[in-house]
This record gives structure tokens, C-alpha cells and sequence, in this order.
């Protein structure tokens, strides 16, 4: 059989090579990206793409862009840690508006929201750009 090859679109490839070198620590955190022209001179690719792929990282909260200010590289988040009860199940989904106004999600910004369910119990939404879920530890016998 022959293997499967993915294409994915170029402003995606170019948004994985930015990604990849924000977390190997070539831009840290709070640091200004080099500009449009230059980083399309790097990646081999044109201005737009650069856009494009700058775009995603902004949705995926790894950078921050302000029109008319360089784009820097988001600094690191702080999560505050929730403890899930024995028996509570987790998954993700992305918010209704009402849900992203009364949680604090900025509407353009796509952040999903993890839903814990305890049976007995109504589900609890965390944002996941601000809450680690941690396993609460067995009690005492």
C-alpha cells in the first residue's frame, strides 16, 4: 500500500514553522516577531500567507496583534488548577455566545471550553485557555 500524504495549504505549513519555533524558544515569550517581509523572506513564502498564518497563530492565542503594531509572541499563559471529583468525566466543545460572554471569552478568539460532568450533578464549563484539569488524589484508606 502506498502512503497516505497530506497537503495542507501553505499559509498552514507556514503557521506550523512559526508555531514550532515559538515553542523550541526562537521567539519567547513577549518578544517582538520580526516583520511581514522579513519573516516571508524566511519561511519562503509571500506577505499574504505570513498574514494568514499570523491570523491563526492570533486565534490559537500564541501571538498577539494589534493593527499598526508589530505582532509579539503572547506571553506565557497562567492556569488555575481545578481538581476533578472521582467519577467526573471531561470534554471539549466551543462556547454558545451566551456561554462566552458570561465565561469572559473574547468572541473572536476560539477557545473551547472543557465541560466536567459528575453524575447527579449539573456540568461545569472551564475555558481551556485559562483552567488545567488535574486528577484529585485518591483519599486515605
Amino acid at each position: 500500500m502506498g502512503s497516505v500524504r497530506r497537503r495542507f495549504a501553505v499559509y498552514q505549513q507556514a503557521a506550523d514553522d512559526l508555531r514550532n519555533a515559538i515553542g523550541r524558544g526562537v521567539y519567547l515569550p513577549g518578544s517582538v516577531l520580526p516583520g511581514e517581509r522579513i519573516l516571508a523572506a524566511r519561511l519562503g513564502v509571500g506577505r499574504d500567507c505570513v498574514r494568514q498564518a499570523l491570523a491563526v497563530l492570533a486565534c490559537e492565542g500564541l501571538v498577539v496583534r494589534d493593527a499598526g503594531v508589530a505582532t509579539t509572541v503572547a506571553p506565557e499563559p497562567v492556569y488555575s488548577a481545578v481538581s476533578l471529583p472521582v467519577g467526573a468525566s471531561v470534554t471539549a466543545r466551543m462556547p454558545s455566545p451566551n456561554e462566552r460572554l458570561r465565561l469572559g471569552i473574547e468572541p473572536r478568539v476560539g477557545v473551547p471550553v472543557l465541560v466536567v460532568r459528575v453524575a447527579g450533578n449539573p456540568h461545569v464549563l472551564y475555558p481551556a485557555d485559562r483552567f488545567e484539569l488535574a486528577t484529585g488524589s485518591a483519599c486515605p484508606a
